[in-house]
Parts: C-alpha cells; structure tokens; sequence
C-alpha cells in the first residue's frame, strides 16, 4: 500500500522554485470576470443551478469558464506566444459567454464591485465554506471580495529572467492600480476611494494578500510568504475542514495538525494566497479592476509590454526617473492607488512614465495598429489629464435607480497588523480624493 509522502524542507524549496522556473517560450493568458444578474430581477442573486451549465461552453473553444463564489463568471483563455491571438480569443470567447447567459435571462456585467446585493455565497464547495469562515473572522472584507467583486488578470510566462520579472512587476502594480481603477465610491465609513474593489483586499488578512519581500532569492521570498501564511483549510479526500486563523503552514509543518502537511497541501495552500502578483511557474498581475472591453485590452498591452524583456531595464530607468525604485514600499503604495488612483501626484508621474515607455515598446506585443492606437488615445486621454475610466456599472447596463450600498471594506479604524499599511491608513483622511 502505498504511503503519502511527507513534506520535508528540500521538497518545499523545490516547491517554491518551480514556482520560477525559467521559460523559453513567454505565453501569455489572461482571465476576465463578469458581475451577474437576472434581466428581469436583478436585485436577485442567480441560484447555482441557474449558472451550472456555463461550464461546458468551454468544449467551444480552448479557455475555461468557471464560477466565483457569489455566482460571477470567469473567462480564463488558454496560454498562448501572442498577446494579439490572446485578446482574440478573449473577445471571441467572451461572445459566446455573453450569448449564452443572455438565452438565461441573465447579464454579465464588466463592474468591478457589485453595489446592489448585499454579498452572498452561491457556491457550496469545502473551500468556499472554509474561505467564508476564515475570512469572517477578521471583518467583512473577505465577504464582499469573494462574493461582490470581478478583476482582469494577465498572466505572463517568465520567460528567462523570473527574478527581475517578478521585482519589476511589483513596482507596476500600484500604478497599474492607479491608472485602471475603476471601481469609485465611498465605504462604509465615508471613505472615498478610487477602486472599491482594491479596497476590500486591503481590508483583508495581509498575510496572503500582501507583497511577498521582494529582497534576495525570491524563491527563498516566496517559500517564507507561503510558510508564514495561515492554514485555512486542510483537505482529506473529498473531506476539507476549516481552520481558524492564527496558524500558519510553518506550524502546521512542526505538528500543530491531526497529520503532518504533505506537498499537495504545501500546494494547495499557495492556491489560497491572494498577493498583488502571484508565482505559479508565470507571474499572475491580479491587480486590475474590471474593465470594459477596450479598456482591458488596452491594461493588457501595457502590462505585457512593462514587462517585455526588451523593455524591463527601460521601464525601471523612467520609473527611477519619478522616484519609484525597487526600495519603494510596494503595499503602501497599492493603498494609495486604491484611494486615489491618478489623483495622487506620484502615481501620476510614476503611471506618465509608464506610459512612454509602453508606447516605445507596445510593437514588441501587438501588431495590431488599433491597439497601438488606443494604447496612445488613453495615454493622452486618461494617464495624461489624471482621468480614471469609466467602468461600467449595473445602473448603466440596466438604468436602474435607487441607492448604491456602501461596502464595508478597507482597512479597519485600528489599522492592520503591518506596519507600512497602518500607517498609510492611518493618512487616508489626507490623501488626494479620486479624480471625478
């Protein structure tokens, strides 16, 4: 009979690496994910049944569509060497999601925070049930980001440098934030905010949804984050059980559990760890509201190009230019874009940059002259005059009127556990509106 391995420190660094193993082909996917609601009633949360079936339109094309917890639909294209052939997929693919939750009475909305119904769960699975708890015990963030919430992501291979992949990622993400927030509104305590969305994770456990420590070996880095973090759920078979927090994997690997962690569970553990940018053997960027289409795809032609080979020593050098080096407290930062977007003066400048350098590069990811164009309209139109765009809300899709909710998310009135993120809270009140 054969015996589950167990999980030993050299298997763990092992773990850890292929999480940043060079690639010699640089795939590119990206994931898109849709707010839904009844045509008819959309106050009302469409039941599991109701969206079951949308699992097997992916037997129509190569992408996969699969369920968020409180019923939001996500697009996930398959990884491919073009970022053209990736947006292509995704507008084709998209199509057919859309038309067929249309033959259901039902409408996926490109809104980043879902301001209508109050958060709840549609989907009943151990992780899910796990996650809830887990989450509802530090405050309502977690709720309304697991149930109320849609993102775009862009997920990029290493390629042959993962290490300074990875650091220059992290500077781009707040002022991928910044520039692409758009999800405006006040929280819960009056506090105005550039994107709602942001500001639920930052109201969450900051030890999986904050930056890993960018110094050294970041292998070493990411290995520490994942041990750190706390266990919230250990799986046997079918059976999950869900863990308080307050334990992490490193104490689960000491024998503070009813067995020893095995590498399933070391990797399945990473799976619920939300940071800015995520290894997983290519750099997730999750940092990106929702966004209309044209929108999107102008997020994903800059993010690809930021972090081209060609462009990276570029990139850093202009963003240097601002002051945004590889010194910069990233989590801070990220905070700030959630407050303020373009608004804040030194994401202005740092996204100004950005987007010159972008331009220069855009070629090296798109052929297309329409994105290359639109790539330049929004770099004049928006990053420029400091204009956060325009998402699209359910009220616009449905003409709906009556009050918004105001989600309780963001950082709590005490601040949270690390330093750099208490403090930056504890300045909310200071810093520069959004820009209308």
């Amino acid at each position: 009979m054969a015996t589950t391995p167990r999980l030993d420190p050299r298997t763990a660094e092992h773990v850890a690496r292929q999480a940043f193993a060079p690639s010699a082909r640089r795939l590119v996917g990206l994931e898109v994910e849709w707010v839904v609601h009844p045509v008819d009633d959309p106050g009302r949360r469409p039941a599991y049944a109701e969206l079951a079936a949308l699992a097997e339109l992916a037997c129509r094309f190569d992408g996969r569509v699969t369920l968020e917890p409180g019923g939001q639909v996500e697009l996930s294209t398959a990884a491919v060497a073009d970022l053209d052939d990736a947006l292509d997929r995704l507008a084709q693919e998209a199509d057919v999601v859309h038309a067929a939750l249309a033959q259901r009475g039902l409408l996926g909305v490109d809104t980043p925070v879902d301001l209508v119904r109050a958060p709840g769960r549609v989907l009943d699975l151990g992780r899910y049930r796990a996650m809830e708890a887990f989450f509802d015990a530090g405050g309502p963030s977690g709720r309304w980001m697991m149930c109320n919430t849609a993102s775009v992501q862009v997920n990029l291979g290493h390629g042959a440098d993962p290490a300074g992949g990875w650091r220059l990622a992290h500077l781009l993400a707040p002022v991928l934030v910044a520039v692409f927030a758009s999800s405006p509104g006040h929280d819960a305590a009056g506090r105005p905010w550039a994107s709602l969305r942001r500001a639920a994770w930052e109201g969450m456990d900051p030890g999986r949804t904050r930056s890993p420590r960018l110094e050294g070996d970041p292998a070493r880095a990411w290995l520490d984050y994942v041990l750190d973090a706390d266990v919230m759920l250990v799986r046997d078979g079918e059976d999950v059980t869900p863990v308080a927090p307050g334990l992490s994997f490193r104490e689960w690997t000491a024998g503070a559990l009813h067995r020893p962690p095995t590498p399933d569970d070391l990797a399945y553990h990473a799976t619920t760890l939300f940071p800015p940018v995520r290894p997983r053997g290519w750099l997730e960027v999750r940092v990106l509201d929702a966004l209309p289409p044209e929108v999107r795809e102008v997020a994903a032609v800059v993010t690809a190009a930021a972090l081209h080979p060609d462009a990276a020593a570029a990139v850093r050098a202009a963003l240097a230019t601002t002051g945004l080096d590889e010194g910069a407290d990233v989590d801070a930062l990220l905070l700030r874009a959630a407050r303020s977007g373009l608004a804040d003066p030194d994401l202005h400048a740092h996204a100004a940059a950005l987007f010159d350098v972008a331009q220069r590069y855009a070629p090296h990811v798109t052929r297309r002259a329409a994105r290359l164009r639109a790539l330049r309209d929004y770099a004049r139109e928006n990053v420029a005059a400091a204009r956060q765009p325009h998402g699209r809300t359910l009220a616009d899709a449905l003409a709906i009127a009556g009050p918004r909710l105001q989600p309780d998310v963001g950082p709590p009135p005490g601040g949270v556990t690390r330093t750099s993120r208490a403090a930056c809270a504890a300045d909310l009140a200071a810093a520069p509106a959004p820009a209308p």
